[in-house]
C-alpha cells in the first residue's frame, strides 16, 4: 500500500480531505491499491474488525463506487454475503446508511434489476 494510505488508514479525529482529494485527482494510480484494500477486507474481515480505528476499507469502498470501478462490485457482494454478525461488526452503520448507494450506483450502470434481486436472495 502507498504511504498516503498509511497516513489515512486509521481514525485520527481529523477527516483526511486533502489526502482523499489527492486520490480522487489521481484515481487511476490508486485504483489497484483501493481494490487490494477491499480484497483484504473480504479475505480477512476479522483483522479489520479487531482494529476498530481502521478506516481505509470505508474510504476504499466510497472511492471505488465514486470511480465506478466494476471490479469492485463482486468483491463488495462477497463482503455482504459473509455471515451477518461479521458483516455487522465489519461495516456497522455503513450497512444501513451507505450500502444502498453502492448497490444503486453499480446496478444503475447496466440497469439489471435481476442482479439486485440475486444479491438480496444470496444475503438471506
Amino acid at each position: 500500500m502507498t504511504n498516503l494510505f498509511n497516513q489515512i488508514s486509521h481514525y485520527s479525529g481529523i477527516f483526511p480531505k486533502r489526502e482523499l482529494e489527492h486520490i480522487i485527482n489521481n484515481k487511476e494510480e490508486y485504483i489497484p491499491d483501493l481494490l487490494e484494500v477491499v480484497k483484504q477486507t473480504r479475505d480477512n474481515p476479522i483483522k479489520v474488525i479487531n482494529n476498530p480505528t481502521y478506516m481505509m476499507h470505508y474510504y476504499a469502498m466510497f472511492l471505488l463506487t465514486q470511480f465506478k470501478v466494476k471490479e469492485f462490485l463482486p468483491i463488495f457482494t462477497d463482503i455482504l454475503k459473509l455471515p451477518v454478525n461479521i458483516v455487522d461488526d465489519l461495516l456497522g452503520s455503513f450497512i444501513t446508511e451507505d450500502v444502498y448507494r453502492i448497490i444503486t450506483t453499480f446496478f444503475m450502470l447496466d440497469k439489471d434489476l435481476n442482479k439486485i434481486i440475486k444479491l438480496i436472495k444470496a444475503m438471506k
